[in-house]
């Protein structure tokens, strides 16, 4: 049987491994720094810094952004610039520091939901160094979406070290985790998931003691949070939501190819496949789901139906947000990091089943589980130097040359590719807020 629990009895053995697999998840970085160095504000960061110079900052940061109501992200994000003199590079560092922060927290989820430290690291390094996180991890605007997924996991990880026949359920867990479900929904607008999944937990989880009614009481407090920040953005921010009974069969549609093919398809090709195809995804995923849940123990269960909850969620938010977009951008590096996220606990689990096969071959098991771990963090990190290379000409190269080059380059139509944002606008937003 799987124990929950694969924490060592040494404090600081149990956070080595967590603390290594998040140091090593700032290789990309370190290895790619002078590309990171030339990203440049890109298109919504410009639409940001116009509002918020427009309207002030307190008016700014209470104020919708497209079907977003963010004020927690907007006075992290708007105060780094100011602490930072406006250095973009600033922003993309604190976006991955904040990444290496939720793989430390995800290798701790995995372990902690039943995992073993092989399986827990191999989960780790595929998140922390996977180039299909390129979007999320080169765009600073994209640090909302992260800081709203670091408030899942920290609320995940509070949950996953209940996994135990004798933890309590109490008011005082149920305040932690609403804390967490709000801070999430006022980084992102898919963070109100965060609540409702950690109600999915508290309702489904059965070693508590407690009654229906009392666990009934206890998801409320936790669910308010995000459902009342839902409510707000229902009623006050534009968007698809707006017009559901049109919109729901082919933002259903969208949602079943975003379902399938994140993150499977896109590690290994970068076109949408036909409908057989992705079919065959959606049951290789579900599978991988299935699977892990089937091997997980039985008091870890309710977390990994959270996990299941918010991935479901996700896709059916992003399915009604995004169906417009057409069914080719349903598989958008932006929608990827979430998917990791919550698969690949399940896949820790299955690992950790697997090597435990070959128990009773120690060098083999330690020939093919070194092997594996090394292939698999090279060809997941190899393309990112090649992604850069292509993706800086427009997020931030072109734009450095326009504004600092020395002669500078021919001045485009509209320098922060926004209509709505003039020449001479962003080249006054660029010297009051000294953005370089």
């Amino acid at each position: 049987m799987i124990s929950a629990r694969n924490s060592s009895p040494d404090p600081l053995r149990d956070w080595f491994l967590p603390l290594a697999v998040a140091i090593l998840s700032l290789w990309p970085l370190a290895q790619n720094w002078t590309a990171f160095h030339s990203l440049f504000y890109f298109e919504d960061e410009w639409d940001l810094i116009d509002r918020w110079e427009k309207s002030g900052f307190g008016p700014w940061c209470l104020t919708t952004f497209a079907e977003n109501f963010v004020p927690f992200f907007k006075m992290l994000w708007a105060g780094a610039i100011v602490s930072f003199g406006g250095s973009y590079f600033a922003l993309i560092l604190l976006l991955w520091l904040t990444h290496a922060a939720n793989v430390f927290l995800l290798v701790r989820i995995s372990r902690g939901l039943g995992a073993d430290n092989i399986g827990a690291a191999l989960a780790g390094i595929i998140f922390g160094l996977s180039s299909i996180n390129h979007e999320s991890l080169a765009w600073s605007v994209q640090w909302s979406s992260v800081l709203s997924i670091s408030f899942f996991l920290v609320g995940l990880t509070v949950l996953a070290s209940r996994a135990e026949p004798l933890a309590e359920v109490n008011w005082s867990l149920a305040l932690i985790l609403a804390g967490c479900a709000l801070a999430s929904a006022l980084c992102f607008s898919r963070g109100v998931l965060t609540g409702f999944s950690f109600g999915v937990w508290l309702l489904l989880n059965g070693v508590t003691k407690r009654g229906w009614q009392k666990r009934i009481c206890l998801a409320s407090v936790v669910v308010l949070p995000s459902a009342g920040v839902a409510a707000w953005i229902f009623r006050h921010a534009s968007g698809n939501h707006l017009h559901l009974s049109e919109t729901l069969r082919p933002a259903l549609i969208w949602a079943f190819h975003c379902y399938a093919q994140s993150p499977l398809r896109i590690f290994f090709s970068e076109e949408t496949p036909a409908l057989g195809g992705i079919v065959t995804l959606a049951l290789l995923k579900t599978a991988l789901f299935g699977i892990g849940f089937r091997l997980a123990p039985r008091e870890a269960r309710p977390a990994l139906f959270a996990l299941l909850a918010f991935e479901i969620g996700d896709v059916l938010l992003l399915g009604i947000g995004r169906y417009h977009t057409g069914i080719p951008a349903s598989g958008s590096s932006r929608y990827q990091y979430g998917a990791l996220i919550t698969l690949l606990p399940f896949v820790a689990i299955i690992v950790e089943r697997c090597v435990a096969l070959l128990a009773r071959w120690k060098t083999i098991r330690t020939v093919t589980v070194s092997a594996t771990i090394i292939v698999v963090a090279y060809f997941i990190q190899n393309p990112w130097r090649g992604i850069l290379r292509n993706w800086i000409p427009a997020r931030g190269g072109e734009l450095r040359a326009e504004l600092f080059g020395n002669p500078p380059a021919p001045e485009p139509k509209y320098l922060s590719h926004l209509p709505w944002i003039p020449n001479d606008r962003t080249r006054f937003l660029v010297a009051k807020h000294h953005l370089h």
